[in-house]
């Protein structure tokens, strides 16, 4: 493997034994400790996370449907990132988090509103201070947080999906200069519309802020990440 996962870490009462190697794996891919095109040995895996190979196989086919791992003729790698893909990826996500922030102005009720509020709170206090780390779990928790309020599972899970993928896309805009700043600033604009129950508001800041975040890591891939494998420039 090109990344190795970190450890496993001791027993808990949260999910199987499977879900907690799938989701230790995934936090692995997504957050760059196992980059695109890493080999996933069943038995390394195993060795490494101190499990068998059973949990592993079963984890590893879960990468696989959900598209963060490809199976390969020399085996399960993580799957390239490609500048298709990526866009692919924006355009879901802008249509997703549209429509959320339009259902959470007219559903969310006042306790989700106002845990919004706190996690915005949160974010914009990282973008001060530059924590980047810090601002990326509270952006990925500030759009998890809309779609619950929206109310509406399906959505929810396809926009928990998309959000999972996305975040390996994260890191790469995060460190351009102001880019946390302007983070938070297009987010509050859709909490404040959220907050107003203004749902038409909501949508449209929400696709702008999709799409801002779409040029920048679209321009870092074409521009800076040479060669991209998986696209021909």
């Amino acid at each position: 493997m090109n990344g190795s996962p970190r450890p496993l870490g001791p027993p808990s009462d949260h999910g199987s034994l499977t879900e907690r190697v799938y989701k230790r794996l995934a936090a692995d891919i997504i957050e760059g400790r196992l980059p695109p095109g890493s080999q996933l040995l069943e038995t390394t895996l195993a060795k490494e996370l101190g499990v068998s190979r059973t949990p592993v196989r079963e984890a590893l086919r879960v990468l696989i449907s959900e598209g963060l791992a490809v199976a390969t003729a020399g085996g399960v790698v993580v799957t390239e990132l490609t500048v298709k893909a990526v866009r692919e990826l924006f355009e879901a996500e802008e249509m997703l988090d549209g429509l959320a922030c339009r259902l959470a102005a007219q559903r969310g009720s006042e306790e989700q509103t106002a845990k919004l509020e706190k996690i915005m709170l949160e974010e914009e206090d990282a973008a001060a201070h530059g924590d980047c780390l810090r601002l990326m779990n509270a952006d990925k928790q500030l759009h998890e947080h809309i779609a619950l309020m929206a109310d509406n599972q399906t959505l929810l899970r396809f926009t928990h999906h998309v959000v999972s993928l996305l975040g390996r896309t994260r890191p790469i805009s995060a460190h351009v200069p102001g880019r946390l700043m302007t983070i938070a600033r297009e987010n509050r604009q859709v909490v404040d519309a959220i907050k107003r129950h203004d749902g038409e508001e909501a949508e449209k800041s929400v696709r702008e802020h999709v799409r801002s975040a779409e040029r920048v890591v679209i321009s870092i891939l074409e521009n800076v990440v040479v060669p991209f494998k998986g696209e021909p420039f």
